[in-house]
């Protein structure tokens, strides 16, 4: 139970990760999602509406060290997410170099193939958190745009790892998230790794 094995951590996680005038606590599906991410250098969590993905996402990049965090998400909540972890940042230690931008501000960068590559001066992400990933279902021939490019990433990048939160992933199947549950886990992804066996 991922949630007893977290909870007695809670309260050392909360004070590591908060700043000196936060006055916020985790949630132990927080703390049991931020231990996760850090034992698998990387995670792949399907968790409910109101379970606090948006503070796991915030939080990542400081939980893994990250050096170049890019949080996506959709763009119809680009704006409120950004509000929410400037609050979030009030309370607790959010990278300075978080990175936030929608899907389609990817997928709108010129030279496709290479557009995360050219973030940060160059270096791309080390850390990418894919807020609402259902959205990026569908990787490989026919699939989307935006969901192959990260795959073409990753793949000239494996160093990179990644966090996909969402509270929907299976809409049609394993071909809607394996790919996903690959990027997060890798080699420790419970799934199959290709395509082909999906």
């Amino acid at each position: 139970d991922l949630l007893a094995r977290a909870d007695p951590f809670t309260s050392q996680l909360t004070a590591l990760l908060k700043t000196p005038e936060g006055t916020q606590t985790l949630r132990p599906a927080q703390a049991a999602m931020l231990l996760e991410a850090a034992t698998n250098s990387g995670l792949f969590a399907n968790g409910r509406v109101g379970i606090g993905k948006t503070l796991v996402a915030a939080l990542a990049g400081t939980m893994l060290r990250a050096q170049r965090p890019l949080m996506l998400m959709p763009g119809g909540i680009k704006k409120e997410t950004h509000g929410h972890v400037a609050r979030i940042a009030r309370h607790w230690q959010v990278p300075a170099t978080l990175l936030m931008l929608s899907y389609s501000d990817v997928s709108n960068m010129p030279r496709k193939g290479e557009s995360l590559q050219n973030l940060f001066g160059g270096l791309g992400p080390d850390l990418i958190v894919c807020d609402e990933a259902d959205k990026l279902r569908n990787v490989g021939p026919g699939g989307s745009a935006l969901a192959n490019q990260l795959n073409d990433y990753l793949v000239a990048h494996p160093e990179v790892r990644v966090i996909a939160i969402t509270g929907s992933c299976d809409v049609e199947g394993l071909l809607d998230y394996g790919h996903l549950a690959d990027w997060c886990l890798r080699d420790g992804s419970p799934l199959p790794r290709t395509r082909k066996e999906l």
